[in-house]
């Protein structure tokens, strides 16, 4: 049976870049719909629907019950979010609905790079001022954590049990799509 690549990692570690440069290399589909994503689909910024999330679980409900039908739909796939790595857990089907059975992920990559290497690519990616995007980070993984944790019972800031972890930090991204197609020969 053939299965799917899941890449997560919090802000700034390169999630969706490396998520656009596999489904390339492989030629395969991509989905990366994050919460980024839907605040543009509901004319909103991501600041705005990340203070809504807060109080309105069904953001990420929705989110994940979108990831899930895509993933039970692609033979093979490369999905990018914060969560893809933990699609296959049970309380997130349960949660969302999901009933078509486990998903079929058979590679998990976790990215890591240190906080402040991370604030300083959202702010090259995004910018303004470099002191109120680190403090945006920082609030925004804490509340993302709290998030999963209550709705899931998830820790998001660290990987699962079987996730690969890669360094982005000492990594350029070809570098890192490298390592990833090195992991994904034979997983899919």
């Amino acid at each position: 049976m053939m299965a799917g690549i899941a890449i997560s990692g919090l802000s700034g570690c390169g999630t969706t870049t490396a998520t656009n440069r596999i489904c390339g290399l492989l030629g395969i589909p991509r989905w990366n719909f994050t919460l980024r994503d839907l605040a543009a689909e509901m004319g909103l910024t991501l600041a705005q629907l990340q203070q809504k999330a807060l109080s309105d679980e069904t953001i990420d409900l929705e989110i994940d019950r979108r990831q899930l039908f895509f993933i039970s739909k692609a033979e093979r796939f490369v999905i990018g979010s914060r969560l893809a790595v933990w699609l296959d857990d049970p309380r997130i089907a349960k949660k969302v609905g999901y009933e078509n059975g486990k998903p079929r992920i058979g590679l998990k990559i976790w990215l890591s790079a240190p906080f402040k290497v991370r604030c300083r690519r959202v702010f090259e990616r995004e910018g303004g001022n470099l002191e109120e995007v680190t403090d945006f980070v920082g609030k925004r993984d804490f509340e993302n954590a709290e998030r999963y944790r209550k709705i899931y019972g998830i820790d998001a800031n660290a990987p699962p049990a079987g996730a690969v972890v890669v360094d982005t930090e000492g990594n350029d991204a070809a570098r890192v799509s490298e390592i990833i197609m090195s992991l994904a020969k034979g997983k899919l």
